[in-house]
């Protein structure tokens, strides 16, 4: 996947793991309950992006990438998951609105083929509303209130649900 759709990383660089090769494991876990604990620029979150970058690509998709804050959502969207469609053959995945008018590339909703990957802050229990979930990742895991992380988890409670669910965070006590 990584090969065939020419990813790099958001700085341009080559995708390799030789000095991180247990990312790998995440990328070939087939679970549907990851739970990563970290240190600080592991690497883990890049390769989060990946595996949900290749799941949507695979089949029709609603995702929900969950960061402590709207600000956060929004910095990560534009920084870091952007520029790894951009640099990619994924970018031609992009798609239109079903009038054609626009693309559907905005830092809280993009359309890539026909996966849906909405970027939400925890901060706000209404940013879960509305939106049904076959994949949720809670980034900064530690840093979401507890309310929030629950209604975002219910987000995958459809009979139609995929159910899949990452956690990534690092303890801060």
């Amino acid at each position: 996947f990584i090969k065939e759709n020419k990813l790099k990383t958001n700085k341009s660089d080559k995708i390799e793991f030789y000095e991180h090769r247990f990312l790998l494991d995440i990328l070939r876990d087939n679970n549907k309950n990851i739970v990563v604990q970290k240190c600080v620029q592991a690497g883990v979150t890049f390769t989060v992006v990946i595996k949900i970058l290749h799941l949507g690509n695979k089949e029709n998709l609603s995702i929900l990438y969950v960061l402590p804050s709207g600000k956060d959502a929004r910095d990560f969207a534009v920084s870091k998951f952007d520029p790894v469609v951009e640099q990619s053959k994924l970018r031609d995945s992009v798609t239109k609105t079903e009038l054609g008018k626009t693309n559907v590339w905005s830092s809280a909703l993009k359309k890539i083929g026909g996966s849906y990957y909405f970027f939400r802050g925890a901060q706000s229990e209404s940013g879960a509303q509305s939106i049904d979930g076959d994949i949720v990742v809670n980034d900064e895991y530690d840093f979401q209130p507890a309310a929030s992380r629950k209604m975002f988890q219910e987000r995958l409670e459809g009979s139609k649900s995929k159910g899949i669910n990452y956690c990534i965070g690092y303890p801060i006590s």
